[in-house]
């Protein structure tokens, strides 16, 4: 779907560029070395975007609401209270989903090859070469 998307003569984002007129941004996005670790990077986030809302989303709603009483009572800003009590509360979430979205990366490695079709582009390739060196030779 995404190699659709970035397709550089029947792409959805190239055709939309050029229906809003806007024909000088048409660009070869996995084809351009200035742009294809970029449109490879973006594809890696919009998929690992729900898991993450979702957790926080879920760490969040678990903080028990007399913290938030207590706050609003003692005349704690919002600011305050983002920083003080829900950040620290759910820290140890977001470092789960740090790390966990750190070591999911690594199994992107065939979103990378299908995409840039190997890796013909310095930026792609040093992920490419590095994963190949590291687990495909015994």
């Amino acid at each position: 779907m995404w190699v659709l998307l970035y397709q550089n003569d029947f792409g959805l984002i190239n055709m939309s560029l050029n229906k809003l007129g806007l024909p000088f941004l048409i660009n070869n996005w996995l084809g351009n070395p200035n742009t294809a670790l970029y449109a490879v990077t973006l594809t890696n986030i919009w998929q690992g975007y729900p898991f993450a809302t979702l957790m926080i989303l879920a760490a969040i709603q678990n903080i028990d609401e007399s913290i938030y009483e207590a706050a609003e009572v003692d005349g704690s800003s919002q600011w305050s209270v983002l920083t003080k009590i829900t950040i620290p509360i759910i820290w140890p979430i977001i470092l789960t989903v740090a790390l966990l979205d750190f070591i999911w990366t690594f199994r992107y490695f065939d979103m990378v090859w299908i995409m840039t079709k190997g890796g013909q582009y310095i930026q792609v390739k040093f992920y490419l070469r590095w994963y190949l060196n590291s687990f495909l030779q015994i």
